[in-house]
């Protein structure tokens, strides 16, 4: 397909769409159109993850638009997280199925603008994670609590590895997001605990409060055992508000100085 054949259909794609849009919102571009039907593609199970995106003479062909409209779509799609870009001869797009983690880096570089500290984080997980405790209470099976409970051990197992520590406790916090089956609020604890941990921002943790960590963590699965909601969210919020205790007491200017861009 030629170059000015692709142009005369995006001008043709985006007047289509100018006609048909809400009075005072603006006309998505057709770049932003062709990104949306990509996505809708892989999120029909058209496109799975790992799958390479046709070439980009082949999306011109198949999609009815010019060069720069596909590279202009490829583009938002990498930064969104929805393809990567494999280098070389057999190169191009790749499908990648957008993880919540993804908004950890945009979400820090907003909170570093809005002057947001690590109190502020804690304060809003404070408001979400015992209710997401609760809703884990519900929902957990005894496959839910054998993982759990195997998440715990290798915790006290390894107090004095602090990678280790800090991998358990945060796979601990997504499990519990998971069991509680809420895809809202796994995403934001998915997104906010890298940058809400603490260690992050240069706190550090003594074997001894290792082990008060560990032992949060196990009664809280207790609860979770025993399907008690109360509980749970009573014994999640406990967790949280001794964190904020020693964060305060130790590393009180970290605690309130405003959260760093995490790249």
């Amino acid at each position: 397909m030629s170059g000015s054949t692709g142009a005369a259909g995006d001008r043709a794609a985006s007047a289509h769409h100018q006609s048909h849009a809400a009075p005072g919102l603006r006309s998505p571009k057709v770049s932003e159109l062709l990104a949306r039907q990509i996505v809708d593609q892989i999120l029909q199970g058209a496109l799975t993850n790992g799958e390479p995106l046709q070439t980009e003479r082949e999306m011109m062909a198949s999609y009815g638009v010019g060069r720069s409209t596909v590279r202009e779509a490829l583009r938002l799609l990498e930064t969104r997280g929805v393809i990567t870009i494999k280098q070389g001869l057999n190169g191009g797009p790749i499908v990648r199925i957008p993880r919540a983690t993804d908004l950890s880096e945009s979400l820090s570089l907003f909170l570093s603008f809005a002057g947001a500290s690590l109190q502020d984080l804690l304060t809003t997980r404070l408001a979400l994670e015992p209710v997401i405790a609760v809703l884990a209470a519900e929902h957990a099976t005894p496959r839910d609590i054998t993982e759990l409970e195997e998440c715990v051990e290798r915790m006290q197992s390894n107090l004095r590895d602090s990678a280790t520590f800090r991998a358990e406790n945060e796979l601990f916090h997504t499990l519990v997001a998971q069991i509680a089956g809420n895809p809202v609020l796994l995403t934001f604890i998915e997104s906010v605990k890298g940058i809400s941990d603490g260690m992050t921002a240069g706190v550090t943790y003594s074997e001894r409060r290792r082990l008060a960590v560990a032992q949060a963590h196990a009664r809280i699965v207790h609860a979770l055992s025993d399907n008690d909601q109360e509980h749970a969210g009573e014994e999640m919020r406990r967790h949280l508000e001794e964190a904020g205790m020693y964060w305060r007491k130790r590393y009180g200017p970290i605690y309130r100085q405003p959260v760093n861009w995490r790249l």
